[in-house]
């Protein structure tokens, strides 16, 4: 039976579909290490991933700047961003901001807040449909990784974070960073 109308996928059948997810669910032994990158990658262009986005601020109370860090890679190349994390299985938000920021950051949190905006993005180029949790974030100290404080849009900031910084704090973009 080729399932084209149901799926949108062409010469498949139900039960190669049955067998495949079979396949994949049992050499997936912990996923909380996350699913490898080509599947994870054919996965997110089907079904929207959730991020937690740390949105990390001088100030929780009274924000005026906002940690922006390089971005160079194959689908962001020349590019800046925010740090993000997509969320593993069976974890919480809180721990996987945590870890996101310890990772990246390589300092702890001091104190964070919702910012009770979901933003969500679907990104055709890279065929990513992301739901991002956006958490304001103060940290310790300042981190030592590359990184730069902005009170503007960096022009070459990823879309998604353009979009979030643009409507929480009715920034402006302005000029370029680490072209």
């Amino acid at each position: 039976m080729n399932i084209e109308n149901n799926f949108g996928i062409s010469n498949i059948s139900q039960k190669e579909i049955k067998n495949l997810a079979a396949l994949v669910l049992k050499n997936i032994s912990n996923p909380e290490n996350g699913l490898g990158k080509d599947l994870f990658n054919a996965i997110i262009a089907i079904v929207p991933q959730t991020t937690v986005e740390a949105i990390i601020v001088d100030s929780i109370d009274h924000p005026t700047k906002v940690l922006v860090m390089p971005r160079n890679d194959r689908n962001y190349p020349k590019s800046c961003h925010l740090p993000g994390s997509f969320i593993r299985y069976s974890e919480t938000f809180s721990r996987r901001l945590h870890r996101l920021v310890q990772t990246e950051l390589k300092v702890d949190i001091r104190k964070f807040k919702d910012t009770n905006i979901k933003y969500n993005c679907l990104e055709k180029k890279n065929k990513r449909h992301i739901i991002g949790l956006y958490f304001l974030v103060q940290l310790i100290a300042n981190p030592t990784v590359v990184h730069r404080w902005v009170d503007y849009i960096p022009k070459n900031l990823i879309r998604q974070h353009k979009d979030f910084l643009k409507n929480y704090f009715h920034w402006k973009i302005g000029a370029s960073l680490w072209e």
